[in-house]
């Protein structure tokens, strides 16, 4: 019996935004509730209702995918910033390992 295609996603839309593409790691303000997030950028939306560049990201702080702006990215996160993030992650594996 011979294997099964893998279907492999094709992400709609661009690959870039200015210096940005997909599959950068960016640390941000989430959209949903105003807290900082850290991941991996999967989608880049340009063509929104109020005309402001949004990307979807892969969140390890919450563990979740989430929203967030292109204005909103920290390009250079402070010492407290980095160590939230670290712990956030810690405590994102703790809970997946109970």
């Amino acid at each position: 019996m011979g294997r099964k295609k893998k279907l492999l996603y094709e992400t709609p839309g661009p690959k870039r935004y200015d210096k940005w593409s997909l599959g950068d790691e960016v640390t941000c303000i989430r959209v949903s509730d105003g807290k900082m997030g850290h991941g991996k950028i999967l989608e880049i939306h340009l063509d929104t209702h109020d005309d402001i560049p949004y990307f979807t990201f892969c969140c390890e702080m919450a563990g979740s995918f989430q929203l967030a702006k292109f204005s909103s990215i920290i390009d250079k996160p402070n010492k407290s910033q980095k160590k939230r993030r670290s712990k956030a992650r810690m405590e994102l594996i703790n809970e997946l390992n109970k």
